[in-house]
């Protein structure tokens, strides 16, 4: 490859587009089809990476071909052996690779000569590039507002200027470069280190963006050094939402979004770097991706996924129990199931049931968790009843909540969807350690406040809040 960076250029403009001289698709079995000949690799019209071997060596026929597909697995997520890799050579001599492909096999039944094409969802290509230090590049086709703070001499229509387009910081014992240029769709990430990254940390940098953001976030462009050698991956475009309305955890138009921003972003980090094991993003990034996507469309269904989150994310924090409360608890259930023993003559039904009640008591419940946190300062507990007041209605609605809605309605929904937002927010800063500003939606003028929350003390009747002020 003569210029990687030319190629990413390419493949962020749609225009990707290589020869290869040698291309061999093979199905993931023993003994499986192979397919041999010379083709191509390009981008189709959504950006989608495609290709196509005109086929010279083959070990199949089309009746084999055709066996691949049965009416009777319709319905079925298909296996490992029903998908094929896709090793090629272009013409200037870069081995690309390609897994998971689905290929179709257009046959001429004259002289069995056959075309393979299909679609690719990620490929990647050995750059035989050296690399002895950690290294990692992740580029974003797609502008983010970012927290921003150094600035590069440019020159337009020969008039010198500055322009506020990279950020640097340390996180996870590793460098951030950001680079981000106006009007150029592309957002890079950057990263050096002298030690070897985590397991999957391109994935828990995109996780990071995301939460800081608000936004849901893939790169699509990655070069990384992988056993001291480059390497370059790239992805066909995602499934996202363009229109979403999650608001980050800090207004990105306050000055201390610019001050707190990659605090949040290195607290995050070192968070699902901590706590994730293999290729999957951490069950916390899981949620709120969920919570956000499920503001695409109506308020309703953003006050339905945005309390389903708040339920999940609370799961995931275990709070110290008080061992008296929980030993009372047991002791209570013994005497009601012993009770329950001695009742001969109730149904067989309602023992089973009252029986799962009993036994589910000493479960933590979200709401207990909630509470025991905001005694803490950890969140508000305002909230807790916003939150509360969500759930009933529109996770389990009843008929008399299924009503047109006046202006007065809609203005309480969003304040409640807001102050919802700021509590699912604070949980979050509580599960991953974050000290610093953020942005209080649940009041209008959207102020901005510290966490942990100050302390609010009742003294003659009046509230004294303990700590720094606004």
């Amino acid at each position: 490859m003569n210029n990687i960076n030319q190629t990413i250029e390419n493949f962020r403009l749609g225009s990707f587009d290589v020869d290869c001289k040698n291309m061999m698709l093979s199905q993931c079995k023993a003994g499986g089809e192979v397919f041999n000949g010379k083709g191509y690799i390009c981008q189709d019209k959504s950006g989608t990476l495609i290709f196509k071997i005109y086929v010279t060596n083959h070990n199949s026929d089309p009746f084999g071909s055709l066996s691949r597909l049965s009416v009777s697995e319709y319905g079925k997520l298909l296996q490992d052996d029903c998908f094929y890799t896709l090793d090629a050579m272009d013409v200037n001599g870069t081995q690309w690779k390609a897994e998971g492909i689905l290929p179709a096999l257009n046959w001429d039944a004259t002289d069995t000569t056959v075309i393979a094409k299909g679609c690719i969802q990620s490929m990647v290509a050995r750059l035989d590039i050296s690399c002895n230090d950690p290294y990692l590049c992740l580029h974003f086709f797609e502008e983010y507002k970012i927290p921003l703070h150094i600035m590069s001499e440019t020159e337009k229509l020969g008039n010198k200027r500055y322009v506020l387009d990279r950020a640097e910081f340390e996180a996870c014992e590793s460098k951030f470069s950001i680079k981000q240029r106006d009007n150029s769709d592309g957002t890079i990430i950057e990263v050096t280190s002298s030690k070897e990254f985590p397991d999957s940390f391109d994935l828990r940098i995109q996780e990071s963006l995301q939460y800081i953001t608000a936004k849901p976030a893939f790169w699509r462009a990655r070069v990384q050094s992988i056993e001291k050698e480059l390497q370059l991956f790239l992805l066909s475009p995602q499934k996202k939402s363009e229109q979403t309305q999650l608001n980050p955890p800090i207004n990105p138009v306050s000055e201390e979004f610019r001050i707190y921003g990659w605090n949040l972003f290195a607290a995050y980090l070192n968070y699902v770097t901590t706590n994730t094991k293999g290729t999957y993003w951490n069950p916390l990034a899981y949620h709120l991706y969920n919570a956000c996507e499920a503001t695409k469309t109506s308020l309703e269904s953003s006050a339905v996924g945005i309390s389903v989150a708040v339920e999940a994310i609370s799961n995931l924090i275990d709070l110290a129990e008080d061992q008296h409360k929980k030993q009372e608890m047991i002791e209570f259930q013994n005497r009601v199931q012993a009770w329950l023993k001695e009742q001969s003559n109730l149904p067989e039904s309602i023992m089973s049931r009252v029986t799962g009640t009993i036994a589910a008591m000493t479960q933590k419940r979200p709401q207990d968790t909630l509470y025991e946190l905001a005694g803490d300062n950890k969140i508000q507990e305002e909230y807790i009843r916003s939150w509360s007041k969500l759930r009933n209605k529109h996770v389990h609605p009843n008929l008399k909540d299924l009503k047109i809605p006046t202006p007065k309605d809609t203005q309480s929904l969003i304040n409640e969807i807001n102050k919802v937002q700021v509590m699912l927010r604070q949980l979050t800063f509580f599960l991953i350690g974050y000290e610093g500003r953020f942005t209080d939606y649940g009041e209008y003028g959207f102020p901005s406040k510290n966490y942990p929350l100050r302390a609010l003390l009742e003294i003659g009747g009046m509230g004294v809040c303990i700590g720094s002020e606004r």
